[in-house]
Protein backbone atom coordinates (compact mmCIF):
# COMPACT_ATOMS: atom_id res chain seq x y z
CA UNK A 1 0.00 0.00 0.00
CA UNK A 2 3.42 2.70 0.85
CA UNK A 3 4.26 1.52 -2.57
CA UNK A 4 1.12 2.48 -4.29
CA UNK A 5 0.81 5.92 -2.53
CA UNK A 6 4.31 6.38 -3.27
CA UNK A 7 3.95 6.33 -6.66
CA UNK A 8 1.03 7.71 -6.93
CA UNK A 9 2.46 11.45 -5.01
CA UNK A 10 5.55 10.82 -7.19
CA UNK A 11 3.06 10.76 -10.49
CA UNK A 12 1.25 13.98 -8.77
CA UNK A 13 4.52 15.45 -8.14
CA UNK A 14 6.38 15.08 -11.53
CA UNK A 15 2.97 16.49 -12.83
CA UNK A 16 3.11 19.51 -10.63
CA UNK A 17 6.94 19.70 -11.58
CA UNK A 18 6.45 19.97 -15.16
CA UNK A 19 3.53 22.44 -15.07
CA UNK A 20 4.95 24.75 -13.28
CA UNK A 21 8.97 24.95 -14.36
CA UNK A 22 8.56 28.92 -13.90
CA UNK A 23 8.28 28.54 -10.44
CA UNK A 24 10.57 27.26 -7.90
CA UNK A 25 9.08 23.88 -6.40
CA UNK A 26 11.30 23.16 -3.24
CA UNK A 27 11.06 19.17 -2.99
CA UNK A 28 12.56 16.78 -0.57
CA UNK A 29 12.47 13.28 1.12
CA UNK A 30 12.28 11.20 3.83
CA UNK A 31 13.78 8.16 4.14
CA UNK A 32 11.34 6.37 5.94
CA UNK A 33 12.77 3.17 6.43
CA UNK A 34 15.86 4.05 7.80
CA UNK A 35 13.32 6.01 10.25
CA UNK A 36 11.84 2.76 11.18
CA UNK A 37 14.87 1.29 11.81
CA UNK A 38 16.97 3.97 13.50
CA UNK A 39 14.76 5.80 15.14
CA UNK A 40 13.79 5.48 19.38
CA UNK A 41 10.68 4.36 18.76
CA UNK A 42 11.47 1.92 16.00
CA UNK A 43 14.17 0.58 18.43
CA UNK A 44 11.26 0.37 20.80
CA UNK A 45 9.60 -1.60 18.51
CA UNK A 46 12.26 -3.96 17.23
CA UNK A 47 13.31 -4.91 20.75
CA UNK A 48 9.43 -5.49 21.77
CA UNK A 49 9.54 -7.46 18.79
CA UNK A 50 12.37 -9.47 20.05
CA UNK A 51 11.13 -10.11 23.21
CA UNK A 52 8.37 -12.18 21.73
CA UNK A 53 10.47 -14.11 19.65
CA UNK A 54 12.23 -14.99 22.96
CA UNK A 55 8.59 -15.99 24.34
CA UNK A 56 8.03 -18.53 21.39
CA UNK A 57 11.00 -19.67 20.98
CA UNK A 58 11.11 -20.76 24.92
CA UNK A 59 7.57 -22.66 23.87
CA UNK A 60 9.01 -24.12 20.98
CA UNK A 61 12.02 -25.48 22.63
CA UNK A 62 9.71 -26.89 25.29
CA UNK A 63 7.96 -29.06 22.47
CA UNK A 64 11.05 -29.94 20.74
CA UNK A 65 12.65 -31.56 23.47
CA UNK A 66 9.21 -33.41 24.05
CA UNK A 67 9.04 -34.54 20.71
CA UNK A 68 12.73 -35.39 20.95
CA UNK A 69 11.98 -37.93 24.58
CA UNK A 70 9.28 -39.27 23.01
CA UNK A 71 11.24 -40.01 19.88
CA UNK A 72 13.57 -41.62 22.14
CA UNK A 73 11.18 -43.76 23.71
CA UNK A 74 9.66 -44.78 20.66
CA UNK A 75 13.19 -46.21 20.21
CA UNK A 76 12.69 -48.87 23.13
CA UNK A 77 12.64 -52.30 22.51
CA UNK A 78 10.83 -53.27 25.57
CA UNK A 79 7.70 -50.88 24.39
CA UNK A 80 5.25 -52.55 23.90
CA UNK A 81 2.83 -52.70 20.66
CA UNK A 82 0.17 -50.54 22.40
CA UNK A 83 2.57 -48.53 24.13
CA UNK A 84 4.09 -47.38 20.71
CA UNK A 85 0.80 -46.21 19.35
CA UNK A 86 0.23 -44.13 22.57
CA UNK A 87 3.80 -42.35 21.95
CA UNK A 88 3.18 -42.19 18.08
CA UNK A 89 -0.16 -39.67 18.75
CA UNK A 90 1.51 -37.86 21.65
CA UNK A 91 3.86 -37.32 18.89
CA UNK A 92 1.94 -36.42 16.47
CA UNK A 93 -0.35 -34.15 18.54
CA UNK A 94 2.90 -32.72 19.86
CA UNK A 95 3.83 -32.29 16.50
CA UNK A 96 1.02 -30.42 15.34
CA UNK A 97 0.85 -28.07 18.35
CA UNK A 98 4.75 -27.51 17.17
CA UNK A 99 3.77 -26.36 13.61
CA UNK A 100 0.54 -24.68 15.44
CA UNK A 101 2.69 -22.23 17.68
CA UNK A 102 5.23 -21.55 15.18
CA UNK A 103 2.55 -20.20 12.87
CA UNK A 104 1.00 -18.38 15.60
CA UNK A 105 4.36 -16.77 16.98
CA UNK A 106 4.54 -15.79 13.05
CA UNK A 107 1.10 -14.50 12.81
CA UNK A 108 1.51 -12.01 15.96
CA UNK A 109 5.28 -11.15 14.66
CA UNK A 110 3.96 -9.67 11.12
CA UNK A 111 0.86 -7.99 12.99
CA UNK A 112 3.50 -6.37 15.28
CA UNK A 113 5.26 -5.18 12.69
CA UNK A 114 2.64 -3.66 10.79
CA UNK A 115 0.95 -2.04 14.07
CA UNK A 116 4.49 -0.69 14.62
CA UNK A 117 5.04 0.58 10.83
CA UNK A 118 1.48 2.19 10.71
CA UNK A 119 2.35 4.06 13.69
CA UNK A 120 5.83 5.46 13.06
CA UNK A 121 4.49 6.50 8.87
CA UNK A 122 1.60 8.10 10.62
CA UNK A 123 3.39 10.11 13.43
CA UNK A 124 6.61 10.96 10.99
CA UNK A 125 3.61 12.36 7.84
CA UNK A 126 2.39 14.37 10.66
CA UNK A 127 5.87 15.97 11.47
CA UNK A 128 7.05 16.14 8.08
CA UNK A 129 4.22 18.37 7.37
CA UNK A 130 5.26 20.46 10.19
CA UNK A 131 8.67 20.56 8.59
CA UNK A 132 7.36 21.07 4.99
CA UNK A 133 4.91 24.45 6.41
CA UNK A 134 8.08 25.41 8.60
CA UNK A 135 10.70 25.42 5.40
CA UNK A 136 8.52 25.91 2.41
CA UNK A 137 8.51 22.63 0.85
CA UNK A 138 5.95 21.97 -1.29
CA UNK A 139 6.56 18.44 -1.50
CA UNK A 140 7.98 15.72 0.33
CA UNK A 141 8.28 11.69 -1.05
CA UNK A 142 8.87 8.94 1.42
CA UNK A 143 11.77 7.55 0.50
CA UNK A 144 13.35 3.75 1.56
CA UNK A 145 13.09 0.17 0.24
CA UNK A 146 9.39 0.11 -0.91
CA UNK A 147 9.18 3.19 -1.58
CA UNK A 148 8.83 4.94 -5.79
CA UNK A 149 12.41 7.15 -5.37
CA UNK A 150 14.68 5.73 -7.31
CA UNK A 151 17.18 7.94 -6.80
CA UNK A 152 17.27 11.81 -5.01
CA UNK A 153 20.17 14.04 -4.22
CA UNK A 154 21.60 14.30 -0.67
CA UNK A 155 20.36 17.87 -0.78
CA UNK A 156 17.07 17.11 -0.60
CA UNK A 157 17.32 14.39 2.25
CA UNK A 158 15.67 15.44 5.09
CA UNK A 159 15.79 12.49 6.50
CA UNK A 160 17.96 13.42 8.83
CA UNK A 161 16.23 16.73 10.36
CA UNK A 162 12.81 14.65 10.37
CA UNK A 163 14.67 11.67 12.77
CA UNK A 164 15.73 14.57 15.08
CA UNK A 165 12.30 15.85 15.94
CA UNK A 166 10.78 12.57 15.67
CA UNK A 167 13.06 11.15 18.68
CA UNK A 168 12.83 14.40 20.35
CA UNK A 169 8.65 14.11 20.05
CA UNK A 170 8.81 10.37 20.71
CA UNK A 171 10.38 9.44 23.54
Amino acid sequence: MLKKFSLIVLFLGLMIVQQSRAEDVKIAYVDIQRIMNTSKAGEKFKNEMKKTVEIYNKKLDEINKKIADIQKQLESPVLSKQGKEKKKDELRSLQREFFRLQQEAQQKLTEEKLKAEEIIVDQVRKIAQKYATQHNIDIIFFGGVMAGIIYADDSIDITKDILKLYDAQVK
